[in-house]
């Protein structure tokens, strides 16, 4: 740190193999707030000078709303550092922790904010940059200790430990733990088996967590040679409970992307992940709405082999569930629920623009720029400040980048030149298919959903249907308050609506309300 003309310049030099830029970043960014904090109030001790600005602790409870760790001055403590534990009003009611105070105390941000209730543990801990609750063991009688790591007794479980580490963020890690209790999600997931694909050249499917969540048994799949997909639709991702199972198709999405959502439903709820069989599996040669619909069904049997069965799907699993709905009804089996979560109706079926075809692309896309700017305010606006809003652009810039260079690796293997562009199918059958990234196969996916939403037409469904969707609907003056569901639904149609806009009912803001919902209908 030294001192310019225009101030105090400071450079950061850390070591990159014990720190990543995450993690740097977010030490500067309670170093610079400190250091605001000492301009402001020179007078006051640093223990009550905050480490982060009112953007980021808001940032903070809308990430973990379950409890907070505080200092003596119930101050939010950033992550890493250890304080005390407060539960939240909802982690309060889902009864994470034992309460052993009855008093409530409050937090206040900002006069413009209104106060948190906050309920008082004995418990200590700190947050982990993977955002888990740590615990202080020595405080914490009422909760199971985790056992000692257990080393790895090969080369082979010593990498994967190296892998594990790298990507969690946390040491030592044994080759019995499971990455989903260590704080795994699905986007680290996804991270972790690109990496083991770069290190042992094996293409693993990141589902294949659900069944080997443990380096010991993921160890296993990679010393047989001649593993692979078994290509199902249907991934476990609870089987436990007395519960009717919930059998729920997200579309393009991977299973992993609903583990959450899947936890929060309770563990009396068995959850049954349905996905593309070709996200991680060998490529569809006819990857319609019917034949995904067929596919799911068989599947769904092995577990459930008759009715009544509860069924929901969100986006394009929309349309595949209502198709698996229709098929069951015709073998005379019961569907007790089918809830249709943020889900579009086929073109075939949505209501078609009465103006000219340029004017009705013109506007289009200038409704959707309105919506991504609405959308983007709406979780990064003024109450975090502009900062994060303006990050956003960066992000977009990176996805526009991705897309760009998916687009020229599509290209490349398009041959002859002249020849017409591959579809999504003729693609990822192509020779280089193997070695694509789960990015490009998700891609893929996405673009055969796109393809197959295009062509299907269903037949009007004359049970009980349950629409889930946001208050702000993309596109809403043209498919209506059924997402443009309204012929192809001729029995009751039931709608809930959860504050939030198109496409994001399965984050923090939203998703207690949507696991509300579902649990009265299960």
């Amino acid at each position: 740190m030294r001192e310019t003309d225009q101030g105090l310049r400071t450079v950061f030099e850390y070591n990159t193999q014990l720190f990543d830029e995450v993690t740097v970043e977010c030490l500067i960014d309670q170093f610079h707030a400190l250091l605001k904090g000492i301009v402001a109030n020179p007078d006051h001790p640093v223990d009550r000078l905050p480490l982060m600005s009112t953007a980021t602790q808001q940032q903070m409870l809308a990430d973990w709303p379950e409890a907070v760790i505080l200092d003596a001055h119930q101050q939010l403590l950033p992550t890493g550092i250890p304080g005390q534990v407060y539960l939240t009003e909802q982690g309060r009611s889902q009864g994470i922790l034992p309460i052993t105070a009855a008093s409530a105390t409050t937090l206040q941000l900002s006069l413009e904010q209104q106060a948190i209730a906050l309920y008082p543990t004995e418990q200590t801990g700190h947050r982990h940059a993977n955002g888990s609750l740590i615990l202080d063991a020595d405080h914490v009688s009422e909760e199971p200790k985790r056992l000692a790591p257990v080393a790895p007794r090969d080369e082979l479980e010593q990498q994967l430990v190296e892998l594990w580490e790298a990507t969690l963020g946390i040491t030592p890690i044994g080759i019995r733990d499971n990455f989903f209790e260590l704080g795994g999600y699905s986007l680290l997931a996804i991270r972790l088996f690109a990496d083991i694909q770069s290190r042992f050249d094996q293409d693993l499917p990141p589902n294949l967590l659900f069944q080997a969540p443990t380096i010991e048994a993921l160890a296993q799949v990679l010393r047989q040679d001649d593993w692979t997909s078994t290509g199902t639709s249907l991934v476990p991702i609870q089987t436990q409970g007395t519960c009717s199972p919930l059998f729920f198709h997200g579309g393009a999405a991977d299973a992993l992307t609903w583990a959450n959502f899947a936890r929060q439903l309770g563990p009396d709820q068995p959850f049954y992940a349905l996905e593309r069989p070709d996200l991680n599996g060998p490529t569809l040669e006819d990857d319609s709405v019917e034949t995904l619909a067929t596919l799911a069904i068989a599947d769904i049997r092995t577990v459930q082999p008759h009715g009544p069965y509860y069924l929901a799907g969100h986006c394009f699993g929309g349309m595949v569930m209502l198709a698996v709905a229709h098929r069951l009804r015709a073998e005379g089996e019961t569907v007790a629920l089918l809830a249709l979560v943020d889900a579009y109706a086929p073109e075939a079926i949505a209501p078609q623009p009465k103006v000219p075809n340029w004017f009705y692309r013109t506007y289009q896309k200038l409704d959707r720029g309105h919506f991504w700017l609405q959308k983007t305010a709406y979780y990064y606006g003024p109450s975090q400040g502009w900062e994060p809003f303006l990050q956003q652009w960066g992000s977009v810039w990176q996805r526009a980048r991705q897309k760009a260079q998916f687009n020229r690796q599509r290209q490349q293997v398009s041959a002859p030149p002249a020849a017409a562009p591959l579809t999504p199918a003729e693609f990822s059958s192509s020779s280089s298919a193997n070695s694509l990234p789960y990015t490009v196969r998700y891609a893929l996916a996405e673009d055969a959903c796109r393809v197959a939403r295009r062509t299907y037409v269903p037949h009007p469904y004359p049970d009980a249907v349950v629409v889930i969707q946001p208050s702000h609907l993309l596109e809403h003056w043209r498919y209506g308050r059924l997402q443009g569901w309204a012929s192809a639904l001729t029995g009751s149609v039931q709608v809930e609506t959860i504050p939030g806009l198109t496409g994001n009912l399965f984050n923090q803001k939203s998703l207690p309300k949507l696991v509300q919902i579902l649990q009265g209908l299960l």
